[in-house]
């Protein structure tokens, strides 16, 4: 007992030490993982000299002397910061995650997969003579440097805890990236089993509670952003699907696609919720058109956005990037600005199956036994067999219950716009950032297919505008979007598209102001389709934010950065006040 101290003595100094020591050694590992962001670096690549900038906040301002060499420089730079999001950002889209993440993913390689996120990126690609040629070549000057970067290091740690390496990227890896933020502005394959469901047990005015219908109420709009009085609201009643198999079988689609919706989330946050505003110079103290955006989507670490400002010759833009996408989503320059946020319209629908009994190569379409198609392909799994997953798809889409866990009930397929109709998105975010004027922005954002976006825009000559972009279907009188429709007997089947120049869009209104808060776009009846449905979020963000500039008539940058961090819940009152009353 007397010698515990002197072994303390000897052998606690050198515990202290061999900690320390791992300590450092571990911490000097990290840091020698992390990318240099100083010096000069010879690149065969690049003819001109190239400066890439960081400011304070790490932000990237790069200077070229040409379009090649500048997005070259922004996907090194995107591969320094972002090389492992872009790594899971990619299979995700591509369903390649269990490859090096195991079985726990293979569920949600089957979803991607049958989503055919993937397929519609090789088909995309395959017509390449109808891209805009200039947006391909700066497309491979990207993802050049992305894959230099890849080349030379030091590779994120990830990749060694996972003792794997990165592949080259490629143009299908961003189209398919794009599907997928697509597919995560599509709320029609998470909501309209839950639709149906309820709606077999509830009356319609419970239903509406849950589901709001804001052409019944007093409801603030984008074209209506005062507010509509009740008498002049829509009356028409709700429309009750009445085609689809019974409900109940739908309960188990949605348990298990929810269960895969979490696993997704945590991955990849979804792209959901934003709002933006723009004034007229009137409304402004400078005399020019102010704009104002906060795409929030959903927090993670890293963001969803990459931003980064790029110059050369004949183009300038500062803004807001998926790292894997070269052109901004939304940005600025000293001609014109211009915003983003959700649409929220219902461009994806699903559909009940009914397969043939004695012969599963055919489903039942317009009352009539038709031959699906088969797609086969190979998913590798890290640490096991590889397996070969079987994509059924019906002249709908594919079948997304194939995948699902547990599920008994009808084969359930989806019906997407971004699958059924030419999407030309790379061309859109591409031109949208070289647009001089505001009919050649309109004319960009007239081509997008899906997601359905709302695009904001203000120039330096003083005009504001605002286009509802993307494909909306035009459905028979007695169908409802949200409800899971027949697809045997032909009833329920899309009547066409409605052309874009009958979406919802303003230029220059009278009041000087649009606000977009994912809120409802009009209570105006479009035709053919009548008053506009979808999943439109409550107009409470909208309602403030018109409450709040209503309060001045002119504004200056500093007034709007205050309605952005504006705490203020607008019906916060109304709340409180019936929580006091019960």
């Amino acid at each position: 007992m007397k010698q515990r101290p002197l072994v303390l003595k000897v052998f606690l100094p050198i515990l202290i030490i061999l900690s320390a020591g791992g300590f450092w050694a571990g911490k000097q590992f990290i840091h020698s993982r992390l990318p240099g962001i100083e010096g000069t670096l010879t690149v065969p690549h690049v003819a001109s000299e190239t400066r890439i900038i960081r400011d304070r906040w790490g932000v990237p301002h790069i200077k070229a002397g040409s379009g090649d060499d500048a997005y070259f420089a922004l996907g090194f730079t995107a591969a320094q910061d972002r090389l492992f999001q872009m790594e899971l950002q990619r299979r995700l889209a591509r369903g390649e995650l269990a490859e090096i993440l195991g079985p726990a993913l293979l569920d949600v390689d089957k979803k991607f997969r049958t989503l055919m996120l993937r397929h519609r990126a090789e088909e995309y690609l395959a017509r390449a003579d109808r891209i805009n040629p200039d947006a391909l070549k700066f497309l491979d000057a990207f993802l050049n440097g992305i894959n230099f970067f890849i080349s030379r290091g030091p590779l994120p740690l990830e990749y060694t805890l996972l003792g794997t390496a990165p592949r080259p990227f490629t143009r299908l890896d961003v189209i398919s990236m794009m599907g997928y933020v697509a597919y995560s502005f599509a709320d029609g394959i998470k909501r309209d089993a839950l639709y149906t469901i309820l709606a077999a047990r509830l009356s319609q005015a419970d239903l509406d509670r849950i589901f709001p219908d804001y052409t019944k109420t007093n409801r603030v709009t984008v074209m209506q952003p005062q507010g509509v009085p009740p008498e002049q609201a829509s009356s028409e009643p709700g429309t009750r699907d009445t085609t689809v198999a019974v409900p109940d079988d739908f309960t188990g689609f949605l348990a298990s696609y929810q269960a895969l919706l979490d696993k997704t989330a945590a991955l990849c946050p979804p792209f959901t919720g934003s709002n933006s505003w723009v004034l007229a110079p009137e409304r402004s103290t400078n005399g020019h058109a102010l704009l104002a955006n906060d795409p929030h989507i959903g927090i993670a670490n890293p963001g969803v956005w990459y931003e980064a400002h790029v110059k050369y010759p004949g183009y300038e833009n500062y803004g807001y990037h998926l790292p894997l996408l070269p052109f901004p989503m939304l940005a600025h320059n000293t001609t014109k600005a211009w915003a983003i946020t959700m649409f929220e319209n219902d461009d994806l629908d699903l559909y009940a199956e009914t397969f043939h009994p004695a012969d599963p190569s055919l489903v039942q379409f317009k009352g009539k036994w038709v031959r699906i198609n088969t797609i086969e392909e190979t998913i590798r799994i890290k640490g096991e067999d590889d397996i070969t997953h079987i994509i059924r798809v019906t002249p709908h889409g594919p079948v997304i219950s194939d995948f699902l866990k547990g599920y008994t009930g009808p084969p359930v397929s989806v019906s997407w716009v971004y699958h059924k109709l030419d999407n030309p998105i790379l061309d859109v975010v591409y031109d949208v950032g070289r647009a001089n004027t505001m009919a050649a922005f309109r004319s960009a954002v007239s081509r997008l297919a899906a997601p359905g976006l709302n695009f904001s825009y203000i120039d330096h000559s003083g005009n504001i505008g605002w286009w509802a972009a993307g494909r909306l279907p035009i459905h028979p009188a007695h169908v409802s979007g949200k409800m899971i429709h027949d697809g045997s007997s032909g009833r329920d089947e899309y009547i066409g598209y409605l052309p874009f120049d009958r979406n919802p869009q303003m230029e220059n209104p009278e009041n000087g102001m649009i606000i977009t808060a994912n809120n409802l776009s009009t209570m105006t009846p479009i035709y053919p389709i009548g008053i506009l449905t979808g999943y439109f979020r409550p107009d409470d963000r909208a309602a403030r934010i018109y409450e709040l500039l209503a309060e001045r008539d002119k504004w200056d940058m500093a007034g709007l950065k205050k309605i952005q961090t504006d705490t203020r819940l607008f019906s916060g009152l109304v709340m409180t006040r019936a929580i006091l009353d019960t």
